[in-house]
């Protein structure tokens, strides 16, 4: 846009009305308490009523509810913070440390918010991590394995090996449905598929695009997929086909910007954290 000075910015969604309109509104943010300011943001997650942010300069991640509570974990030491995602009771984290991939999860509603180790050894290789409020789903180029906190450890609880969720995809998930977009040309496939009944509930052939970054936004009943592959602005587009746009949310982003969306409200850090 440019901002100044550089702020984690909340975008709340119109209704479809206001949105055909382009009457977009924006609302900057500026918390304060114990969980801000952010020296520089890289990584958010949201989800919820929650939002995690990992802050670079700190090498730290903090957690806010909507009920005002905070948290703030010390991200590993000697370790790079690679990925933050969050559902409505636990944050997963991973990090690289001389090319080794480790995993932590915080669970959100103990007295104590710490980080414990853990393992996500299923799939092998995996390239690929989401969540929605229930699921950590997290996708190799064969399968997707869903992962969720269970007696105060987080455990696979189903694996996915159907045809459709074969391949290179970046993907959206809420509410147990996963959005596919392809991650090459020669395809442009989008794919919307049940975990659940383990069935694509539908599949597009030729999206016209292709995101590098997704998040779902809105209700089940009427959300749709945020999208950077549109131009320079975030666009939300329609999650029923992946490629019709519903609105342009006039957010600038380039290639260090990184977004998260919880239900109408979508986080976005820039380039400048």
């Amino acid at each position: 846009f440019p901002l100044s000075p550089p702020v984690l910015l909340s975008f709340v969604f119109l209704s479809p009305a206001s949105a055909a309109a382009q009457t977009t509104d924006y609302e900057i943010v500026y918390p304060e308490e114990v969980y801000f300011p952010i020296e520089r943001a890289e990584l958010v997650a949201a989800n919820a009523g929650r939002l995690a942010v990992y802050d670079a300069a700190a090498h730290a991640i903090l957690v806010l509810s909507e009920d005002d509570a905070a948290a703030r974990m010390e991200a590993p030491l000697s370790e790079q913070v690679t990925g933050l995602w969050l559902t409505s009771s636990a944050l997963l984290l991973r990090t690289t440390a001389q090319d080794a991939v480790k995993y932590y999860f915080a669970e959100l509603s103990a007295s104590s918010v710490l980080l414990t180790p853990t393992t996500l050894d299923t799939p092998e290789a995996i390239e690929y991590i989401v969540a929605d409020s229930d699921f950590f789903y997290a996708k190799s180029n064969d399968a997707v394995a869903l992962y969720a906190l269970s007696s105060g450890a987080l455990t696979m609880s189903k694996l996915i090996d159907d045809q459709y969720v074969k391949g290179r995809y970046i993907f959206a998930a809420n509410e147990g449905v996963l959005y596919f977009y392809a991650v090459n040309y020669s395809e442009r496939e989008y794919i919307c598929f049940d975990t659940t009944s383990e069935t694509a509930e539908a599949i597009i052939p030729d999206v016209g695009f292709l995101p590098t970054a997704v998040a779902y936004c809105g209700s089940a009943a009427a959300g749709g997929i945020l999208a950077d592959g549109l131009g320079a602005t975030l666009k939300v587009v329609s999650s029923a086909n992946g490629s019709t746009v519903l609105f342009d949310t006039g957010i600038a982003y380039d290639e260090n910007t990184v977004f998260a969306a919880d239900g109408n409200t979508v986080y976005v850090v820039n380039g400048s954290g």
